[in-house]
C-alpha cells in the first residue's frame, strides 16, 4: 500500500472476509480504513476455497460484502468479486446481479505465489506480457513479498509505455 501511494498508483485489493475481520480485531476499523487509504477494496469471499464446490459460497460473499461495506469508505468499495482460483458456480449470475457485484478475473498472472519464481522473474514476466499486450488485469497477491519487490521495477521499466488505470474508474466499467 505504501509503495502504491509512493508510485501514485492504485490497485484493487480483493480481501478474504475472515482475514479482513482478523485484521480489524487486531487493530480497529479506523486503522484498517486508514491502511487502505484511497485504494479500492473488493471481495474474494470469506475463505479461500473454490466457490464452485462450496455449499456456503453465497453466505461467504454476503458476509464479506457487509464487513467491507461497514469498514471501508463507500467511494473505495469496489463492486467486484474475484472468485478463488477463478472458480464459481455456473448458475451464479443471478446471485451476483442481486448483490450488485461483477465477477472480476485476470488475464495476466504474475506468478508471485509460485515458490519456484523469484521477484526478478515476476518483474520480467509482467514487463514482457504488458509490452506485448499493452493492457490487462494483472493478478498479484499482497500476502507474497514478491509483488512489493517487483512492482516498483515494473513501473520504472514500463514508464509511459503502459497506462495504469485508476481503480476507482476501473470498478465502474
Amino acid at each position: 500500500l505504501t509503495m502504491l501511494k509512493e508510485q501514485k498508483k492504485s490497485g484493487t485489493f480483493f480481501v478474504l472476509g475472515a482475514n479482513f475481520q482478523t485484521r480489524i480485531n487486531a487493530t480497529s476499523v479506523e486503522s484498517v480504513k486508514a491502511v487502505y487509504g484511497n485504494q479500492c477494496v473488493a471481495l474474494h469471499g470469506w475463505e479461500h476455497q473454490s466457490h464452485a464446490k462450496w455449499e456456503q459460497w453465497q453466505d461467504s460473499i454476503v458476509r464479506s460484502q457487509a464487513l467491507v461495506a461497514n469498514t471501508i469508505a463507500k467511494q473505495n468499495v469496489s463492486p467486484l468479486f474475484r472468485p478463488p482460483y477463478g472458480q464459481r458456480k455456473n448458475d451464479s449470475v443471478d446471485f451476483f446481479k442481486a448483490q450488485h457485484l461483477q465477477v472480476a478475473l485476470w488475464n495476466i498472472d504474475s506468478q508471485d505465489w509460485n515458490a519456484r519464481v523469484d521477484a526478478s522473474a515476476v518483474e520480467n514476466r509482467i514487463v514482457a506480457l504488458m509490452l506485448i499486450k499493452r493492457h490487462g488485469v494483472i493478478l498479484f497477491h499482497d500476502i507474497h513479498p514478491k509483488a512489493k519487490l517487483a512492482l516498483p521495477k515494473v513501473f520504472a521499466d514500463l514508464g509511459d509505455a503502459v497506462k495504469w488505470g485508476d481503480c476507482h474508474s476501473l470498478a465502474k466499467l
